[in-house]
């Protein structure tokens, strides 16, 4: 009897200590909870109200919650650098989404140089929204933040390395009223599909001094961007397809040193047809492989007179590229460089080595060919099925090393093989060059 006492009496304190702890934790909670609500303010500026909120006490960081705009008339938002709530100084650094989702009085919106991210949707269905000028600072751009926005003109660039969430290709989704971009000069990344499909822009688009990278399908169907494009010294690597469709530039000049294309689709400049005088800059030391690979519209390409090496397929079925002139230092030639391309006459240089295979196959309007003294390589299917070839001058004394398929797929009964005075007997006995019918030497 007395232990059945003492331990309803033990069960009953333990009981009521489990409760006190539950009461205290939810007291505590509920404290908490008070302390951030107590953290939440809001800051009046001229025609609207900023509801904010400190998200990180210690670092005295700010983020805005919504925009309540006082005045029935269009408003110009902007988010300030820093706000003050009970006497303390707060970075405002982000935006959180759907802050003004569907208000059809923000007629412009600026952000500071502390605003590093702006939340999905901030900005959807604005549909008054007429420019936007992003800060410096900012790292991050959630997805859909400016779709239906139909009234946006202008955009004003100045992020230095920012992410933009197109995950739904949506950022500027129904944008059709977006004409004008300006990118700031202290830009270094440009995201992956950052203007995809804004085919309104109707600018000449600057690239920054201090562009460093461009993410694939950047610039993707930007149809109507018109004038130069300059692909600036610093620019390290360009994705693939970020230039692709841009039919209304009329130059395009690379300057950038040492160009990559890490994507795995290479071409950059993919069915862009509006012609295009391409100029490869003096400071450039090398190509990428597949550069200009079907860029339609390239009408002529010049290049600087150190280059090397013109890399693999770099202009291969660019058939409105008629004539080139290959630079004197060339030493080779890539495979398939101007594979299916619309060159008429090619003249490779003295100093080049080797011309790969593919180089020159299937140019159907090829006429005339000059191969330089130095050759010494010919690669299979060099020239196969080049069949308004007419003459091939091979300027080296002994006969270059070919293939069976070097240039095969023609009538070669109709092309003259013109050689160097003293080498007919050598091309004669050849097995391969003695295919040729009619060869002549150069007096």
């Amino acid at each position: 009897m007395i232990f059945s006492q003492k331990f309803v009496t033990l069960q009953s304190q333990l009981v009521e200590k489990m409760v006190t702890k539950r009461l205290t934790l939810l007291l505590f909670v509920c404290a908490c909870f008070c302390g951030l609500r107590a953290q939440s303010f809001m800051v009046s500026e001229s025609g609207y109200r900023l509801h904010c909120c400190v998200v990180n006490a210690q670092l005295r960081q700010a983020e805005v919650e919504a925009v309540e705009l006082l005045s029935d008339t269009l408003v110009d938002v902007r988010f300030p650098e820093w706000v003050r709530f009970k006497g303390v100084r707060y970075a405002l650094v982000s935006a959180r989404g759907g802050a003004m989702r569907n208000n059809l009085r923000i007629r412009s919106l600026t952000t500071g140089v502390n605003m590093q991210y702006m939340g999905s949707r901030i900005c959807y269905g604005c549909e008054n929204l007429r420019w936007i000028s992003l800060g410096t600072g900012l790292k991050e751009l959630g997805r859909g933040a400016f779709a239906l926005c139909y009234g946006l003109d202008s955009v004003s660039y100045n992020a230095v390395s920012c992410h933009v969430d197109q995950s739904n290709n949506d950022v500027w989704l129904g944008c059709y009223n977006l004409r004008r971009l300006h990118l700031g000069d202290s830009v270094r990344t440009i995201s992956p599909s950052f203007m995809l499909s804004c085919s309104a822009l109707d600018c000449e688009m600057k690239l920054p001094q201090s562009l460093r990278s461009i993410g694939e399908n950047a610039f993707n169907d930007c149809s109507n961007l018109r004038g130069k494009l300059v692909l600036p010294p610093r620019l390290d690597s360009v994705g693939g397809m970020a230039f692709a469709g841009m039919n209304s530039i009329d130059t395009l000049v690379i300057q950038s040193r040492l160009l990559q294309i890490p994507s795995v689709e290479h071409r950059v400049f993919y069915h862009s047809i509006n012609p295009v005088d391409v100029i490869i800059d003096s400071h450039v030391i090398a190509l990428p492989s597949l550069l200009f690979s079907r860029f339609y519209g390239m009408r002529s390409l010049q290049l600087p007179n150190h280059l090397e090496v013109i890399p693999s397929q770099m202009c291969q079925y660019d058939t409105n590229l008629h004539q080139v002139r290959l630079p004197d230092s060339t030493r080779v030639l890539g495979s398939a460089c101007f594979y299916q391309s619309g060159l008429q006459r090619i003249e490779v240089p003295p100093r080049t080595v080797m011309i790969g295979n593919y180089a020159f196959a299937y140019n159907y309007r090829l006429a005339e060919v000059v191969v330089g003294e130095g050759v010494r390589f010919i690669g299979d299917y060099g020239f196969v099925e080049d069949t308004a070839l007419r003459s091939i001058t091979v300027l080296a004394s002994n006969p270059p090393r070919i293939f069976n398929h070097t240039f095969s797929e023609m009538d070669l009964s109709r092309i003259t093989l013109h050689v160097p005075a003293g080498a007919l007997s050598a091309y004669r006995r050849d097995p391969l060059w003695n295919r040729f019918t009619n060869i002549i030497e150069i007096p």
